[in-house]
């Protein structure tokens, strides 16, 4: 617990200047003893580029073993890492679901946010609606892209410059919600 929560307070500069190294370095030693929440934050990390380069397989397998341990925020994570289907990671809307499921039965908010929209995507892959080309609906305080959380666990969420309407945990979340998700054709009707 103490080396968790020693790497949240590299994280967030919390009495410590803000080191990502160190917090990664902290949180690999409690994850390594199986603290789900360490675990969990060293997912976040992965996937965002925090400390280390991005890499979607490393934080599919550090919120798998908190997700396991039930850890609500790893759960919610990997369900969006399975909904949205990047970084290699193979696209399984069930497997989302379920995970969104087991977050949500905690009291999850943005798990809860997110069931719907992964419910009605896995009824249009099976034919059972019209298909629809959307993300698991997203907290206000998520990346427009990936769907990370944000400032709750530990990720600074940067606004759009443009339109100031949607936020991102990086510049190739940015760019990617702007060539492939759709934000280029909206971000002009959005200026305030």
């Amino acid at each position: 617990m103490a080396q968790s929560n020693t790497g949240v307070m590299h994280r967030d500069g919390q009495g410590v200047p803000q080191n990502f190294k160190e917090a990664l370095r902290w949180f690999t030693k409690a994850a390594e003893q199986g603290h789900a929440g360490a675990q969990s934050n060293l997912g976040v990390m992965h996937q965002v580029g925090q400390g280390v380069p991005q890499n979607f397989k490393e934080a599919l397998r550090w919120y798998t073993k908190a997700a396991e341990q039930g850890n609500a925020d790893a759960q919610s994570n990997l369900g969006l890492l399975y909904a949205n289907g990047e970084g290699g990671i193979k696209q399984d809307l069930t497997r989302a679901l379920k995970l969104f499921r087991l977050a949500a039965a905690q009291g999850h908010e943005p798990a809860k946010a997110a069931m719907p929209q992964v419910e009605a995507m896995l009824k249009a892959s099976l034919g059972v609606t019209p298909p629809a080309k959307q993300r698991p609906a997203l907290a206000p305080d998520a990346c427009a892209n990936c769907g990370i959380l944000g400032e709750s666990v530990g990720v600074k969420l940067n606004s759009c410059s443009r339109c100031k309407a949607v936020k991102y945990c990086g510049k190739a979340c940015q760019l990617k919600h702007w060539k492939e998700g759709g934000h280029k054709k909206i971000c002009l009707t959005l200026t305030p």
